[in-house]
């Protein structure tokens, strides 16, 4: 299965991060902004979070990361990503459905998502798809 996290809006041209391992990217992205922004789950999912975008019959979805979400990985320095690699990497671990991403996974696809995000400063948007 492939993630790819991509910037989407008028006049941009598309930048993207993917990967090729297991993780549910919507879990993720909720646990990410959980960690850097200290907002509950609970309360992240009551606000609609992630917003889908699209969804397919055969599977496939996408959705966009919230705009606290990608300013938190934008401002985000080296040691707050190796933090949060390691909490997400702890959090995957005791998930038990899948190998669990490795905090050196975590760190690579943080590092380059929140690159993504400085990237696409506060008028463009980040989605993720996968499927």
């Amino acid at each position: 299965m492939r993630v790819m996290f991509f910037t989407s809006g008028p006049g941009r041209r598309t930048e993207s991060v993917s990967v090729d391992y297991i993780f549910d990217a919507d879990t993720a992205v909720l646990a990410w902004e959980s960690l850097l922004t200290g907002v509950t789950l609970e309360e992240l999912r009551h606000r609609g979070e992630p917003r889908i975008v699209r969804a397919r019959q055969c599977g496939d979805e996408e959705f966009a990361l919230s705009s606290a979400l990608r300013t938190a990985l934008a401002e985000a320095d080296h040691e707050r990503l190796q933090r949060l690699a390691h909490q997400w990497a702890d959090l995957e671990a005791r998930d038990g459905y899948h190998d669990p991403v490795t905090a050196e996974e975590a760190r690579e696809l943080l590092t380059g998502l929140a690159a993504l995000a400085r990237e696409a400063g506060k008028s463009h948007n980040i989605h993720c798809r996968w499927g």
